[in-house]
């Protein structure tokens, strides 16, 4: 994403999250706090790898 695109709506973002944790512990692999906190709906910068 580049500095000229919006972010994407809190509440899509979060609904992400969700799904996203979802696969992940039905996978049965580690779901990190950064994503649960999108998932809650806290404004978060997701780690840089």
């Amino acid at each position: 994403m580049t500095d000229t695109e919006k972010r994407p709506r809190p509440e899509v973002a979060a609904a992400a999250a969700r799904a996203a944790i979802a696969i992940r512990e039905y996978d049965g692999r580690e779901v990190p706090d950064w994503l649960r906190a999108v998932a809650a709906g806290e404004d978060v910068t997701p780690p840089t790898d």
